[in-house]
């Protein structure tokens, strides 16, 4: 009985997220701005007009290099707790 009582504590931590996830996006429904005035898209602060694509290209290379950060920042995240608890393996002390 002891696994009925954990999924029925889990199931009711889902419901509980699900409920608070959709009273989030009614309040933020209801509580946005749905009219803007036209002098929302004129100017930037820097005086450029703002035009329909405003996406700005990025180079490659800083993608790539974002991408190898994260995989050597995951790797030393799950690697060093493991070498921390070789040390306290009775073969190696």
């Amino acid at each position: 009985m002891r696994g009925a009582g954990l999924w029925s504590l889990v199931l009711a931590a889902g419901f509980l997220i699900i409920i608070f996830f959709g009273i989030t996006v009614i309040y933020a429904y209801f509580f946005s701005r749905k009219h803007r005035s036209p002098s929302f898209r004129e100017f930037y602060e820097c005086g450029f007009r703002a035009i329909p694509d405003n996406r700005v290209g990025v180079d490659i290379q800083y993608s790539i290099l974002a991408l190898i950060f994260l995989v050597y920042d995951m790797e030393i995240i799950l690697l060093v707790p493991i070498f921390v608890n070789l040390s306290a393996l009775p073969v190696l002390s």
